[in-house]
């Protein structure tokens, strides 16, 4: 429902449908780099609900996750801080320098799952900065997207 002040909005969604397939979501007419960025996001929850074993991601890193932000949902911050960086991440490959920084900077200053979780990713995986991205990835290792916070190398 419609507030007089700032009222976030999801522009996208990921679901899994009863098939078992999987559907995304992304609001019609939104500015181009708004709509591909979300669709990197939000494709990137896809790879997660494939890849990752949410069992052991449980195990391995709700509670120092807890330690570290005990007011927040340690699920959304692995899943959407991941999300987060990937946005930031392709925007860099198609050289949308700008809407990039512009991305980091608003993210940056979220005092939420998105934002705190896009911190703890953009801490150990950074960016790179060029079409051909030469970085690791949290994509990289799925049983591990995040080794700093758990002092796995």
């Amino acid at each position: 429902m419609p507030s007089g002040g700032f009222d976030a909005r999801a522009v996208g969604v990921a679901f899994r449908e009863k098939s078992g397939q999987f559907s995304l979501c992304v609001e019609n007419q939104s500015p181009y780099l708004n709509c591909v960025s979300t669709t990197a996001h939000e494709m990137t929850h896809i790879w997660q609900y494939l890849n990752w074993d949410d069992k052991h991601l449980k195990k391995t890193y709700y509670e120092r996750i807890k330690e570290i932000f005990p007011d927040y949902d340690p699920a959304l911050i692995l899943y959407e801080g991941m999300a987060k960086w990937t946005e930031v991440q392709y925007l860099y490959s198609v050289n949308e320098q700008e809407k990039a920084a512009y991305t980091i900077h608003t993210t940056l200053n979220r005092d939420d799952e998105y934002g705190l979780g896009f911190l703890l990713y953009f801490k150990e995986y950074g960016f790179s900065k060029t079409t051909i991205p030469t970085n690791r990835t949290p994509f990289m290792d799925p049983s591990y997207p995040l080794h700093d916070i758990i002092g796995k190398a």
